[in-house]
């Protein structure tokens, strides 16, 4: 995957099954700060596309100090039917990190908006 910024925003976002050799050959033709990332695991069942895409986004942060949290948000496109935001809570609290800058787990995560008709 190569992210491409400019200007400190993302522009686009390319998805590339190729091998590493291909990528780098690539990047020179792109604009803008890059990014590229290496696919780590690759999971799921494939499925036909929703009539409704029940997109989920959260947040998820650790209390620092008395007025302090450190905290991140995670969008996620679509979330299998009959799926809520509880479902998602037990998965991620304590097992994602607590922020983009910190590798200390999660305490808590709050629902900030979704699609899913179960929410």
């Amino acid at each position: 995957m190569i992210k491409q910024i400019i200007g400190g925003k993302t522009v686009k976002t390319v998805y590339a099954e190729m091998s590493e050799a291909d990528l780098t050959g690539l990047t020179p033709l792109l604009e803008g700060k890059l990014e590229t990332y290496e696919k780590k695991f690759e999971g799921g069942t494939a499925t036909t596309v929703p009539a409704v895409m029940n997109y989920i986004r959260f947040s998820v942060g650790k209390k620092v100090s008395k007025n302090v949290s450190i905290s991140g948000s995670v969008t996620v496109p679509h979330i299998a039917q009959g799926k809520s935001f509880a479902d998602c809570k037990a998965l991620v609290v304590g097992a994602f990190d607590s922020s983009f800058d910190s590798d200390q787990k999660c305490e808590y995560s709050n629902l900030i908006g979704s699609n899913s008709e179960v929410a």
